[in-house]
């Protein structure tokens, strides 16, 4: 192979969050969740995608390349999923935001951002994420009446919504909370016995069998918002404390706290069964934690600022002097130092005179750039 041209500057830069809108399935063995990475060998573009971790390894769920009205890209984001993980949805960023549920293969439409009740049956229509309007509809039903409600959070297993009117909050039509003030999120286990909000104001309350008490937070710490296991017994809590975010998670009916460390944003989601805890790390790793043990596996490496060029981040070659990179198209690849193996690198953008492309999460080996040897497609 040929030597990277000595006339061409290489740089990289840090980009936002490998992975976000973190949502696994009961047994914490699969985890949803959107990025702007792209794997290796893929040609999905840079913008927001949805990815599923499952059996050592990461694959597409959804790739949007559709550009709506001429406008941006549009973006998947807001992943959910069933306990069995045979039902999922994701929400799209576009001129108008939508999306789409998938159910035994079929994809219906979602109109908004989805929200599915844990046993995969019911779901939500028209739901913002801010507790905006939507319609209940069950997958099982060919003709759902309209259940229409404002300022709609959730849908119990049994199809009940948790929705606030005014200043009550109800779960179907039991009332579960009075006056609690602005609602920022909520969290609520597979048949509704045990709500979690966050409010403004007094942060993180936790309803149990009709009380409001408020969760333990840290001194001077804000929640950011919560996460309740199928059966209620486990919450999981991301708070924020002086910039930084926090994560732990509380035994029902137990005191004290079981620290996680800091996560990146509220990048974190508990599993149905509540054993495991899947949150994004702030050096970028993607970690899967076993709560009863402790026990942390991470499927990523980390993602080191220090370094020019390592694994994740946004690389660029830019013309200096007089050389120019011609037409393209680029066959740009990495080879292992120890290994001598060679994997092709996700071009993002490409112009006459610089082209972008992202050095894959995958590596943990230290990597020269070079030019493949001459193809059919154009070489450099």
């Amino acid at each position: 192979m040929k030597p990277l041209l000595s006339g061409l500057l290489l740089f990289s830069a840090l980009g936002q969050a490998q992975f976000r809108d973190l949502a696994t399935a009961f047994d914490g063995s699969v985890v949803h969740c959107a990025t702007d990475m792209r794997l290796a060998g893929t040609l999905d573009g840079s913008q927001g995608k949805n990815y599923k971790w499952q059996d050592g390894k990461f694959s597409v769920v959804i790739s949007p390349n559709v550009t709506p009205l001429g406008f941006r890209s549009v973006s998947a984001f807001g992943p959910v999923i069933s306990d069995d993980g045979a039902t999922y949805g994701y929400g799209f960023h576009a001129f108008v935001d939508s999306g789409e549920y998938v159910y035994k293969g079929n994809r219906i439409d979602a109109a908004g951002q989805p929200r599915l009740s844990r046993n995969g049956l019911y779901y939500l229509r028209g739901w913002n994420g801010g507790g905006t309007a939507a319609t209940r509809l069950s997958f099982l039903a060919t003709a759902e009446p309209a259940f229409r409600v404002s300022s709609v959070w959730d849908v119990t297993n049994s199809g009940d919504l948790l929705a606030q009117r005014g200043d009550s909050v109800f779960l179907g039509e039991r009332l579960v909370a009075t006056a609690p003030g602005k609602i920022l999120s909520t969290a609520m286990n597979a048949d509704g016995s045990r709500v979690a909000y966050v409010t403004q104001h007094d942060g993180l309350l936790d309803l149990r069998e009709g009380n409001s008490v408020l969760a333990s937070l840290s001194d001077k710490g804000t929640a950011l918002r919560a996460e309740l296991s199928s059966d209620g017994g486990r919450l999981l809590v991301i708070e924020s404390i002086g910039g930084s975010s926090r994560a732990f998670w509380m035994e029902r009916n137990l005191p004290g706290r079981n620290e996680l460390g800091l996560v990146r944003g509220g990048n974190a989601t508990i599993s149905g069964d509540g054993r495991v805890v899947w949150l994004l790390q702030t050096d970028g790793r993607l970690t899967r934690v076993k709560l009863d043990s402790g026990e942390r596996e991470s499927m990523n490496e980390p993602l080191p600022a220090s370094l020019p060029a390592s694994s994740g981040v946004r690389g660029s070659l830019v013309r200096v002097e007089s050389v120019g990179l011609g037409d393209g198209p680029w066959l740009l690849n990495l080879v292992s130092q120890t290994e001598g193996t060679s994997l092709p690198l996700p071009v993002l953008e490409s112009t006459a005179d610089h082209v972008d492309f992202q050095i894959p999460w995958q590596l943990s080996d230290s990597f020269n750039y070079s030019w493949p040897p001459a193809t059919s497609q154009r070489d450099i």
